[in-house]
């Protein structure tokens, strides 16, 4: 009886999430959070991919277009920060970086995949961050302290997690 009510009595502060949902018999294993250095090497790629990828769809452009590569520099830069990261996510749960590294981004609600919109909220406030001296720092390194959900200021803003994918 006594392990019932502690039992109840964790599950009244535990947050309001699919993440600390009891483990079912036989049932799909409980996601488990990404860590922060994993989450951080997944970055550090994704900005690799990301200049490669510019780099190369800006040849591309300026050869069939012709012109000066500086002419259609930012047009493409501008194309694929608004397609690169929230498309990635919205439709395989996660960037290049993040899918290499095994975690994706789902809803801290229900685990599903982010919505378009969602996952471009997600990516132009983490972006946003960048230009704001220290705030990019310290938004990088919030899933370190942040309890119980390891959410950087970006996850927060979407209301998303960063979870390891399972293992097929």
């Amino acid at each position: 009886m006594e392990e019932k009510e502690s039992s109840s009595a964790e599950s009244q502060h535990a947050p309001d999430s699919w993440l600390y949902g009891p483990q079912q018999p036989g049932g799909p294993p409980q996601p488990v959070l990404a860590s922060a250095w994993t989450r951080a090497a997944a970055f550090i790629s994704d900005i690799v991919i990301f200049g490669v990828a510019l780099g190369v769809l800006g040849a591309a452009v300026t050869f069939i277009l012709g012109g000066s590569s500086d002419l259609y520099g930012f047009p493409t830069f501008v194309v694929l920060l608004f397609c690169y990261s929230p498309i990635c996510t919205a439709w395989w749960g996660g960037t290049p970086g993040k899918l290499a590294f095994g975690i994706r981004v789902v809803r801290a609600r229900d685990g599903r995949r982010l919505s378009y919109g969602r996952a471009l909220g997600r990516h132009m406030s983490h972006a946003g961050m960048q230009f704001v001296p220290f705030l990019n720092v310290i938004n990088n390194l919030s899933c370190v302290w942040d309890k119980p959900l390891k959410q950087c200021f970006h996850d927060k803003i979407a209301a998303s997690v960063v979870v390891e994918r399972e293992r097929s």
